[in-house]
């Protein structure tokens, strides 16, 4: 079983030697969002949020503005790629308005932390610095509500139908200008949900056989700074 441990201890070894001269930045990033829900039934939600949405859906559906905020950890590859993984707190949801007919609409809101690693990469252009980015995202829900207006009174409920987790893709492209000792940045990002992100509750009546499937859609515009740093151990 000797054998087994060997490349377990090279690593070790290798380890600080390989982080010794690591060249990364750390940096903070800022930015708002539309957001929305893809669903397979998107005539009837009521399988996950309940009857209280059931004829106020069938008016407008709208893209709800939301804010995120985040720090991010960009690790150097080579002169034109970098990893970047990050930690940020996103507001997504979704509206449904019957304003003009009954004064009523019902909101989703859900608060995620979420954890997207990209791989970024600096296009050849002198002129206008650009970059592309794309990779995975992680999301684990912090609280996720239904806000139902009607005639000027308004009723929350928690909705359980969410999912404790969701995860997809992350893509987009942006720009970055040095300022000071870093750089500051500015990423348009397009977030594609790859999860089921809702289940009907146990608690409601059964409407389909299958009720379909839930995804998250996001579309952001985010504002960054990113301070330049060398890490030695």
């Amino acid at each position: 079983m000797r054998w087994q441990r060997r490349p377990l201890r090279i690593v070790c070894l290798l380890a600080p030697l390989l982080f010794e001269f690591v060249y990364a930045q750390v940096g903070v990033k800022a930015g708002i969002s539309l957001s929305g829900l893809l669903s397979s039934n998107p005539d009837d939600f009521r399988p996950f949020l309940g009857h209280e949405v059931e004829w106020i859906q069938y008016g407008e559906s709208k893209s709800v503005i939301g804010i995120q905020i985040g720090l991010f950890y960009s690790i150097k590859i080579s002169e034109y790629f970098d990893l970047q993984p990050e930690v940020s707190y996103v507001q997504r949801g979704y509206w449904f308005d019957q304003t003009p007919s009954y004064d009523a609409r019902y909101v989703v809101s859900i608060d995620y932390l979420a954890l997207p690693v990209t791989i970024r990469y600096k296009l050849p252009i002198d002129a206008f610095p650009m970059h592309v980015f794309t990779g995975p995202y992680v999301a684990v829900k912090l609280s996720a509500n239904g806000r139902i207006e009607y005639e000027g009174k308004e009723e929350v409920k928690s909705l359980a139908s969410v999912k404790a987790f969701d995860y997809g893709l992350v893509t987009g492209f942006g720009s970055h200008l040095d300022i000071g000792a870093g750089q500051m940045i500015v990423d348009l990002q397009f977030n594609w949900g790859l999860h089921n992100m809702m289940s009907q509750p146990s608690n409601y009546v059964d409407l389909y056989e299958d009720p379909g499937t839930v995804r998250n859609l996001a579309f952001a515009l985010v504002i960054g700074y990113r301070f330049d740093g060398t890490i030695r151990r």
